[in-house]
């Protein structure tokens, strides 16, 4: 029991056991105190309904929404899938046009990289023949020119004929020398000069040879030569008349021979300088002058040198028209 009113103590923060008149005032005191806690109850129930009703309402405002966000959601996201269902399509047909450009520019560069095929092919044609028509046009070129060259120089063969006959080198039938058994005629002998110095002067010009101490001047049986220093004139041709009149006469016509050697020398060391094969068969010393150690003067001599010397002489000049026809362009 004292333990019961010591709780109860502790609890009301009264003391007990208590008296009637403490009693009383207890007992109105917790009947006031339960008349505030039913009010308070009673005002919290209301909170609580009013709380409860506000939560239904938004419940239902949510629920609303939700179902309003929900339907537009669906709306939206049929849109959308519309939407993709047209560029599904859209990209299906993209697709297949791709596709067939893609074979298309399959076709094109098939096409493309055959036409430069061909045109590579033609175009080396092309070019080929065309180095071909230079190059036959090159050919003819020199083959004119060689045929116009060998025209002329067989035109030089056929008026200028070099033969042997015994001891005579002769031109064009035309003996150049004399014997004692054999006295050729000096207007042989002079035509055989003037037709020799012809060509030489020919083969000088067609080669370019620019004599350097003489020149010659064909005037067939009176034929000369010139000393370019002082112009001085000697007669290269005989005549019939060997008296002491014409002893100094002669000299000039020896002058003549040997200048005339001279400048078959010059023509044959011009050819040497360019084809050192050519090998005529007969030296000459331009020094003395003489070929093959014989002298092509006449005084003091003997014909059958002299005879023998203008026959070396004139087979040089035999070679040099040969060399020409093969080689000269």
């Amino acid at each position: 029991m004292e333990h019961l009113f010591a709780e109860l103590g502790n609890q009301t923060e009264v003391d007990f056991p208590l008296c009637e008149e403490h009693a009383n005032d207890v007992i109105e005191n917790l009947n006031k105190t339960l008349h505030e806690v039913d009010e308070e109850f009673e005002k919290a129930k209301e909170f609580l309904l009013e709380l409860e009703a506000e939560e239904k309402e938004y419940s239902e405002i949510d629920d609303h929404q939700h179902q309003i966000a929900l339907l537009s959601s669906e709306e939206q996201e049929q849109t959308i899938q519309q939407k993709v269902d047209t560029i599904i399509r859209q990209r299906k047909r993209l697709d297949k046009r791709l596709k067939k450009l893609e074979e298309e520019e399959l076709k094109i560069q098939n096409l493309e990289q055959e036409y430069w095929q061909i045109f590579t092919t033609h175009l080396s044609e092309v070019q080929r023949t065309a180095e071909e028509k230079r190059s036959v046009s090159r050919r003819r070129k020199r083959a004119n020119k060689t045929l116009i060259q060998r025209r002329r120089t067989y035109l030089l063969n056929d008026a200028f004929h070099i033969w042997h006959d015994g001891h005579f080198a002769n031109i064009n039938n035309c003996r150049l020398g004399r014997l004692p058994s054999q006295p050729v005629d000096w207007s042989e002998i002079n035509a055989a000069w003037g037709m020799t110095a012809l060509l030489v002067k020919t083969i000088a010009t067609r080669l370019g040879v620019a004599f350097k101490e003489y020149d010659i001047i064909p005037l067939g049986s009176q034929t000369k030569i010139i000393k370019k220093k002082d112009s001085s004139i000697y007669e290269l041709f005989g005549e019939r008349d060997l008296s002491i009149i014409k002893f100094f006469w002669y000299r000039r016509f020896d002058t003549a021979m040997t200048a005339f050697l001279k400048c078959v020398k010059e023509i044959q060391d011009f050819i040497l300088e360019r084809d050192p094969k050519f090998t005529p068969p007969y030296k000459i010393d331009a020094k003395d002058p003489k070929i093959e150690e014989l002298s092509t003067k006449l005084q003091f001599n003997h014909d059958q040198v002299w005879t023998r010397a203008l026959k070396y002489m004139l087979t040089n000049v035999k070679w040099i028209l040969v060399w020409l026809a093969q080689h000269h362009r």
